[in-house]
């Protein structure tokens, strides 16, 4: 009988800065009238989901990943000294996290606008992943700043990073209410619903794959009754992955295919050996198979061995 086995720490030759991407997920409204559902806007980009696609080389799932404790000064703001670390932490940076967003409510501006007097939240509704792993939210320190040489309140849509994890959900949770506010308003009646914060991270306690729900909601009450305006968007899962390792080994005849969440500005080899007490035995089978944020195929075509053990090794490029 033929085995295949996966090991999971991966070989790591830093070549290059990174390439980085920032995500935004928009957050609008089916119609502005009021008791209407928020919804995602581009959540379909977003959504955890399974199955591969017809590219012989991916699946169709986005993934942002989280890098242990590497945290370059994040914040793209000049007028902001980042100096936050995050030790013992898988996190985001400002550089390749995700940005919730609330869409303007000026119609002649947005295709989906949210009625006035909307404040904007988003509530971290479920997490699964790694047991007893733990996924976090870090806010940004204050909602309003006061800048430098203007005599004015804004928020800090610039990136004042956040100073300390301002909750966390324990993996298995179902039904949490914990949520940060989207919308750059106090949620007065017809204020703009529009919100665009950066400087929130987001991490996680163990390495592995986490998959967490979301869901936007109006907190203000503005709407009918004194209630909100519009109701709940639908749930948006969205899947999470904390350092480098391989999250699935597929084996048919005569192939093993390896899935791996695939970070954006990194190639992938797939690497083998039939016996790991060999260290100098690891051979490269294929690749490279370059990152785009979501989850990538890699395969060993020849696999004939009584037993093969398998590693990623990745290269960062320019």
């Amino acid at each position: 009988m033929k085995n295949a086995f996966s090991v999971f720490g991966l070989a790591l030759l830093l070549l290059a800065p990174r390439a980085q991407a920032h995500y935004h997920c928009n957050i609008g409204a089916l119609q502005e009238v009021p008791g209407t559902p928020l919804y995602f806007a581009n959540g379909d980009f977003y959504v955890a989901d399974s199955g591969y696609t017809t590219n012989s080389d991916s699946q169709n799932n986005f993934v942002l990943t989280m890098d242990w404790d590497i945290y370059p000064a994040a914040s793209s703001s000049p007028l902001v000294n980042a100096s936050q670390t995050y030790t013992n932490y898988y996190v985001t940076t400002d550089e390749n996290g995700i940005t919730f967003t609330a869409l303007d409510s000026n119609p002649g501006v947005s295709t989906d606008p949210i009625c006035p007097g909307v404040q904007v939240c988003l509530r971290f509704v479920s997490a699964t992943g790694p047991p007893e792993g733990s996924f976090g939210v870090w806010d940004v320190a204050d909602y309003f700043v006061v800048l430098p040489n203007i005599n004015y309140f804004d928020y800090n849509g610039d990136g004042n990073d956040s100073d300390g994890l301002t909750f966390s959900l324990p993996v298995g949770t179902t039904n949490g209410t914990n949520f940060i506010q989207i919308s750059e308003n106090d949620g007065a009646a017809g204020d703009d619903a529009f919100g665009h914060i950066h400087g929130r991270q987001f991490s996680a306690t163990r390495p592995g794959l986490y998959c967490v729900t979301v869901q936007a909601f109006d907190n203000a009450n503005n709407g009918p009754n004194g209630g909100p305006t519009q109701t709940p968007s639908e749930l948006l899962p969205i899947y999470f992955q904390a350092g480098n390792q391989i999250s699935a080994l597929t084996m048919g005849t005569n192939q093993v295919v390896i899935s791996f969440p695939a970070q954006l500005g990194t190639d992938y080899y797939l690497q083998s050996t039939t016996n790991l007490m060999s260290t100098n035995s690891w051979q490269t089978i294929s690749g490279p198979i370059s990152g785009n944020d979501s989850f990538r195929l890699i395969f060993d075509k020849n696999w004939n061995a009584a037993q093969n053990f398998y590693r990623l090794y990745l290269t960062l490029t320019p």
